[in-house]
């Protein structure tokens, strides 16, 4: 009776240390290596926007996305808006040229255009969430993106 007893509470023992080892592989806050553009507190499904990215403004009430600025995300996240308010509509050409850092792009669906080269030489790119209302993607814009692999192209292309 006794070695069925220890058999019993060394097995619940060992299912213990593999289900909490397990745990390591999630999220966790208080990790170095997490990122604050990794948490969605948007109620909108649309994901917390990169911070610093540069804009080019235009007359109209629109914008475009002109370089990667003081941004230092490697999963890049476009707002829908600029910091004063104009709609993103455009990622500008070389916008994000050369930023090997750069694993992720997510784009909201307010953008209708990329131009080219705007992500050339990126060779960490892995993932582009592309715009439900992107209608062109300019020459080379994903040009030495070698690692790039997740790709849906939206129905407006």
């Amino acid at each position: 009776m006794k070695k069925s007893r220890f058999s019993s509470m060394l097995l619940t023992i060992c299912l213990l240390v593999t289900v909490f080892s397990s745990c390591d592989s999630m999220l966790n806050p208080f990790d170095k290596d997490f990122e604050s553009s990794e948490i969605n507190n948007d109620f909108d499904d649309y994901p917390t926007p990169s911070e610093g990215l540069e804009f080019k403004i235009y007359n109209n009430g629109n914008c475009s996305v002109s370089g990667i600025g003081t941004c230092t995300d490697k999963n890049v996240v476009i707002p829908k808006t600029a910091p004063s308010g104009e709609t993103v509509t455009m990622i500008r050409s070389k916008a994000f040229i050369d930023c090997e850092n750069l694993t992720s792009v997510t784009m909201p669906d307010s953008i209708t255009s990329i131009e080219n080269s705007a992500f050339e030489n990126c060779r960490n790119l892995k993932t582009i969430i592309f715009s439900d209302n992107l209608s062109s993607i300019g020459n080379f814009s994903f040009k030495n993106c070698d690692k790039l692999a997740n790709v849906k192209l939206p129905d407006s292309l």
